[in-house]
């Protein structure tokens, strides 16, 4: 199993905490057991150290991770090193596991047939694989639908079944099914309109059991939204912008949307940092936009997989990081136009009294913000498109 991922890419993670165990303790190695394992001279009469490891730790660095952050854990775990690197390095393998398991994406290996079957069949469209990035089995959602405060992994599949569709195949039989997506780096560069990321293209391909039921072009971490096999856009493929396709992955009727969707823009900004004051990141999510929350797929994304599992993932700090936040003041002011979005705008400038658990991208005390909000669709009311520090 490739080990990949708890915020950072797992394999730097596991090196740092090797590091410390050179500088603390290698010149004990004597010799290696009968799983090639190193050992000390007295390591024969020690436990193995996963058993020696308490499951309430365990338990303890995977809460931490989902609520400070991978800093706290890092810090956590270089400490632990410090006195015993082993275990430090066998904790953050099994805390990756965990996530592993609970992100639903399970590593496994590609026979050299379907690697050569999916390269034909990449041919087929132009596209040259020139080594497999990835292969892991992910669950399907049960639908396009993406509800309030939920990771946006439908928005993800969604999209790309449009990309999918441009190939006359489609996902929608087999939601909720167990499929097997298979990463390869490609030679050539993606289309024009991807400049100038067009020489960040991936080929995704997934199968269910022996058959290819989707495939298109990705553009790995930050922003990997790319085009079909034949190197057409969403927008050409649907002929709609983003602020009409996304109304297909909303469900009105959603008795959540419908509570959103009474409130009037100053009353989200209101309860977006009431909620982030609360630590209910779900609520504060809930009330970002689609076009906002999207951007949580692909930021600082393990450039192995082909989109963040969860929110954590994407951010260094974030909300986890407020540990409390008072808005002082909120002062309406004129809106940006923007030929790419013409949807309804308002946008506010708020004062905040913030304190953080640590000072990572900002510090605490008194900030402004200047957050952007739109009308996401007819229906649904208002959202937040964007917080920045400058206006």
């Amino acid at each position: 199993m490739v080990l990949r991922y708890i915020g950072m890419p797992v394999q730097l993670f596991i090196i740092a905490v090797f590091m410390l165990f050179i500088i603390t303790g290698c010149t004990e190695l004597e010799g290696t057991n009968d799983n090639g394992r190193k050992e000390t001279g007295d390591a024969e009469s020690s436990p193995p150290v996963s058993e020696k490891v308490d499951e309430s730790i365990i338990d303890e660095i995977v809460e931490l991770k989902k609520t400070e952050g991978t800093w706290k854990v890092e810090k956590k775990l270089k400490k632990m090193a410090e006195e015993d690197p082993e275990k430090a390095r066998t904790i953050a393998q099994i805390v990756e596991e965990r996530f592993e398991q609970e992100r639903g994406v399970v590593t496994t290996e590609v026979p050299d047939e379907i690697k050569q079957k999916d390269k034909r069949f990449l041919q087929e469209y132009g596209w040259t694989t020139s080594g497999l990035i990835n292969s892991f089995k992910i669950s399907l959602p049960d639908n396009f639908i993406h509800e309030p405060g939920e990771f946006p992994e439908a928005i993800y599949w969604a999209y790309n079944n449009e990309l999918n569709k441009d190939i006359g195949k489609d996902l929608k039989p087999y939601l909720g099914e167990q499929v097997i997506v298979n990463l390869y780096d490609v030679k050539e560069s993606l289309p024009e309109f991807m400049r100038p990321r067009e020489d960040s293209g991936r080929a995704i391909v997934v199968r269910y059991q022996e058959d290819i039921i989707g495939s298109w072009m990705g553009a790995g971490r930050h922003d990997a939204f790319a085009c079909s096999l034949k190197g057409n856009s969403r927008e050409e493929i649907t002929g709609k912008k983003w602020s009409k396709w996304v109304q297909k992955v909303i469900d009105p009727e959603h008795s959540q949307e419908r509570k959103l969707a009474e409130l009037n823009a100053e009353e989200v900004v209101k309860q977006y940092w009431n909620a982030a004051d609360a630590g209910d990141q779900e609520k504060a999510y809930s009330l970002l936009s689609r076009c906002n929350i999207r951007s949580f797929l692909f930021s600082n994304m393990d450039n192995e997989l082909i989109y963040n599992q969860r929110f954590q993932d994407a951010t260094i700090g974030g909300l986890a990081n407020i540990k409390s936040v008072e808005l002082l003041d909120i002062e309406e002011q004129e809106p940006r136009e923007s030929q790419h979005d013409l949807r309804d705008k308002k946008r506010f400038r708020v004062t905040l009294d913030k304190e953080v658990r640590s000072t990572i991208t900002h510090g605490g005390g008194e900030q402004s913000r200047f957050m952007t909000l739109v009308k996401e669709t007819p229906e649904t009311g208002w959202r937040i498109k964007g917080i920045g520090t400058g206006p």
